[in-house]
């Protein structure tokens, strides 16, 4: 497939016709995508162990270079944490945390029909959040056509 240059494509409405060409170009670019994803993460993973076989970090080959760099991340388990503290008299970093028990409330506001004022409230403590996802799939053909 020839590559196009990004910056040549201009951004437009798309219309019906637009479409029958787009959806099947984005299908095959995806599908190329994940093919190439998938071949790059497992060649990924043969030059980590390599180097690591090899005992470096870095490697130079056919005018590129790899560099293995290893991220360390360290967390405490927070409630074993609070537990050495408390079993050695260190209350004063230990917080109360709140939260709203949501199957609690929900019980309260169907036993308890609560007051418009409340309702409106209420009403302000909701946020909605939006995700667009554009799923592919093949189309698939009745038999007999």
């Amino acid at each position: 497939m020839a590559r196009i240059n990004l910056a040549d494509i201009e951004p437009s409405t798309p219309t019906n016709e637009s479409l029958e060409e787009l959806i099947p170009r984005y299908a095959l670019n995806k599908n190329e995508l994940d093919s190439y994803t998938k071949i790059c993460k497992a060649e990924n993973e043969q030059i980590k162990a390599a180097l690591v076989d090899l005992g470096e970090n870095e490697y130079s080959a056919g005018g590129y270079t790899v560099k293995r760099i290893v991220a360390v991340k360290e967390s405490m388990n927070e409630a074993k944490l609070i537990e050495v503290l408390k079993q050695n008299g260190i209350e004063a970093p230990i917080k109360t945390r709140e939260y709203v028990d949501m199957d609690a409330l929900e019980a309260y506001l169907y036993n308890n029909a609560p007051s418009a004022d409340l309702a409106r409230q209420l009403e302000t403590c909701r946020t909605t959040t939006e995700t667009v996802q554009l799923r592919l799939s093949k189309t698939k053909v009745p038999k007999g056509e």
